[in-house]
């Protein structure tokens, strides 16, 4: 009797080791309600097609005006999971009235730490470090790839709270990149993923991607309508009409001549300072952006501050 009451104690204590944290259960239910850890993992691309709208924030006219809008004809994106590659690629139409070409043809991408714009003729340039690290980030606003992301050992997970009828867990990456996600406590599918960026007019600001409409896809669960906000901002509002996995992704390798490019930084800002009157200055040399400091006995003002704090 003894011994069986030993191994009984043995087998409740494994089973209380095996246990997972709580953010660890967020991520598995996840999973689960997505269609399995294992065939998450296997998965080796995304391929996601739709249209929709995208505001441009720092466009209007006043602070609450509303967002002049590009109609999205056009969006197609294709992700190589294993690699980490990704090219977007859309065609845009202005609804408003604007000064370049009402039209534009978009393709942008990412190879593992490479950031790149192609032009419509297929030439190819690097971009920069922000651009990378953003694009990065952006990666992650999918319920595959941020879950796939914090499945990986190397991920750290952290904070496990509730928000009404969400489930949050804060997710720092292999490569160090950190993302919140959202699940919804009934079905446990991911609802939102939230990240932090810098804006250069509004500061620090939320990044949030909701995903609805959910679909079965070759055994997986995905969202045919994704939008994206900038705090109070709508960035892009994406209707899916077709969602396919796997797939050919080699042409997401960028060539060996945009690797080896050297990154670009940004020009130097330069000021020129010109006196129009007693105590008005006039600041130029910055492009077609230009400020006025009006001085006074004890502090300055700097009216029409553009572009960013250079």
């Amino acid at each position: 009797m003894t011994r069986t009451y030993a191994l009984v104690f043995v087998a409740a204590l494994a089973a209380g080791c095996s246990s997972a944290s709580p953010e660890r259960q967020v991520i598995d239910d996840a999973a689960a309600a997505l269609g399995g850890a294992s065939r998450i993992q296997a998965l080796t691309a995304l391929h996601i097609i739709g249209s929709g709208s995208a505001p441009n924030a720092g466009q209007n006219r006043m602070p609450d005006d509303e967002l002049p809008v590009w109609k999205v004809t056009e969006h197609t994106r294709a992700i190589d999971l294993a690699n980490d590659r990704t090219r977007v690629q859309q065609f845009r139409e202005a609804q408003f009235q604007f000064a370049g070409a009402t039209t534009q043809r978009i393709t942008q991408g990412l190879d593992g730490i490479v950031a790149y714009n192609a032009a419509p003729n297929g030439t190819m340039t690097r971009a920069g470090d922000a651009a990378a690290r953003d694009r990065r980030v952006e990666l992650l606003h999918h319920p595959i790839t941020v879950v796939r992301a914090a499945l990986n050992p190397a991920a750290k997970l952290a904070n496990p709270r509730t928000e009404g009828a969400l489930q949050l867990v804060d997710i720092t990456t292999a490569p160090g990149d950190t993302v919140t996600l959202a699940i919804d406590q009934s079905t446990h599918l991911p609802s939102k993923v939230t990240s932090m960026s810098d804006n250069a007019n509004m500061g620090d600001v939320a990044i949030v991607t909701t995903f609805a409409d959910y679909e079965d896809v070759d055994g997986v669960k995905l969202p045919r309508k994704l939008t994206t906000m900038m705090d109070k901002y709508l960035q892009l509002d994406l209707q899916v009409s077709k969602n396919a996995v796997n797939g050919n992704v080699a042409d997401l390798a960028v060539p060996n001549s945009v690797k080896s490019a050297s990154v670009p930084t940004p020009p130097p800002v330069v000021v020129t300072v010109e006196p129009v009157a007693k105590g008005i200055w006039w600041l130029a040399g910055s492009g077609n952006h230009r400020s006025v400091v009006f001085e006074f006995d004890d502090h300055l003002v700097l009216y029409e501050v553009p572009v960013n704090e250079a």
